[in-house]
């Protein structure tokens, strides 16, 4: 049996459709649905930064 560390984002249903609509096609690796959670996993070299980013660039958007 093998382990090894994730990164994993946690967030609700909104944040979820957020993300999806964010992230670009084939960045999201699986996601589950654990009570009013959804846990996510990216692909490896999506981290977390250019997340933050692309939220940033939207609150702008929407903030003019």
């Amino acid at each position: 049996m093998k382990f090894k560390k994730v990164e994993v984002i946690q967030t609700d249903d909104e944040g979820f459709l957020v993300l999806k609509g964010i992230l670009p096609e084939g960045s999201i690796i699986w996601h589950r649905s654990m009570g009013d959670k959804v846990i996510v996993m990216l692909v490896p070299n999506m981290g977390i930064d250019y997340i933050i980013d692309k939220l940033m660039s939207l609150h702008r958007t929407l903030s003019i």
